[in-house]
């Protein structure tokens, strides 16, 4: 692959840090699909991933498949981050992706989550970022109802999959690779546990365009990753299209 486009950045916000984090087991993701994406905004510029099935929705007539899918994991704000480094050696490449998050308190629920993370097998994450998709101030806009451009189009966050790509596929997962855990000593010290995942893939981690549905349905969006609970809970399950 060879370059076929230049790069031009905006005067937009360039927020840092992740807001929300799902994370879903290998056996209940089984197929990805990727889309050329639609919008043409600098952000989106490129290849996103446009499908990720999970559970019963990858194949409703299978009984062997587990109906659950993603689970989404609270954390600290101003704690979780990603970061993918890429080296190059005798022209190929490696890119080491690693997620991190700061889960507050020590309690039995916690540890039971942290010990299902390490007894997990093939982890891919999907990242909610605090930065948007486009500039509020662009002046983009959709049609009304006579197709005049008077709507303005609010910017929608950024989202990436991490643990997959298009290379190694399911086999750039991300494992548990570290829980650093600590009381602390004063009275008003933090205490809970750093959790980091990482993993080894061959491409920088890529935007995935989705949809949270919050009327516990599948909405079925062309060309768009639909994320829904089909009942609301914190620690309930999500499923993707």
């Amino acid at each position: 692959m060879s370059l076929v486009k230049g790069l031009e950045l905006s005067c937009c916000s360039r927020r840092g840090g992740i807001s929300r984090i799902w994370l879903v087991e290998k056996n209940n993701a089984p197929v990805l699909g990727y889309g050329l994406d639609q919008f043409e905004r600098v952000e989106y510029d490129g290849e996103s991933f446009s499908s990720f099935p999970t559970g019963q929705f990858y194949n409703p007539a299978s009984t062997k498949l587990p109906d659950v899918g993603w689970f989404e994991f609270d954390f600290n704000r101003e704690t979780a981050g990603f970061k993918a480094d890429a080296l190059t050696e005798n022209g190929s490449t490696s890119v080491f992706t690693e997620l991190e998050f700061y889960i507050p308190k020590i309690t039995q629920k916690i540890q039971n989550r942290l010990n299902e993370l390490i007894d997990s097998c093939h982890i891919y994450a999907l990242v909610e970022l605090y930065d948007d998709d486009k500039c509020w101030t662009d002046g983009t806009f959709a049609p009304d109802d006579n197709d005049n451009l008077t709507i303005p189009i609010m910017p929608t966050p950024l989202y990436f999959i991490l643990g997959w790509d298009k290379v190694f596929e399911d086999k750039a997962f991300l494992s548990f690779e570290e829980g650093d855990q600590e009381t602390g000593l004063d009275l008003q010290d933090a205490n809970g546990t750093k959790v980091i995942l990482k993993g080894v893939g061959a491409e920088m981690p890529r935007t995935a365009k989705v949809k949270i549905n919050n009327n516990n349905t599948n909405d079925n969006t062309t060309n768009t990753i639909d994320l829904w609970q089909p009942v609301t809970g914190a620690e309930l399950t999500w499923f993707s299209n």
